[in-house]
């Protein structure tokens, strides 16, 4: 059995700024996301992770579709959990 894991595409938020777990998906990464669903190599995958953020599942959903998977969102791929001072913070303050 083959397992894809995905993140997430790229986050919509202030440049040089922490995301926080609320932050959806950029034009950007509604694009990667399209275009990581038409690679080649996946095809083989039998089943895509994801984390419980909104932008993971964003993520995966165009795959999961064009290879006809069955996608699960799970806290086991969660990412850190962050002080909450960070979120929307610049990656250069104290905070951390």
């Amino acid at each position: 059995m083959k397992v894809y894991i995905i993140r997430h595409a790229k986050g919509n938020t202030e440049k040089g700024c922490w995301q926080n777990p609320d932050t959806p998906l950029a034009k950007d990464g509604v694009l990667q996301a399209n275009k990581l669903a038409k690679l080649s190599r996946l095809r083989n995958v039998n089943t895509i992770l994801t984390s419980k953020l909104k932008r993971s599942i964003d993520t995966g959903t165009p795959l999961s579709k064009e290879i006809n998977v069955p996608m699960h969102s799970t806290e086991l791929v969660n990412e850190r959990r962050q002080v909450l001072q960070i979120y929307g913070a610049e990656y250069c303050s104290d905070i951390g």
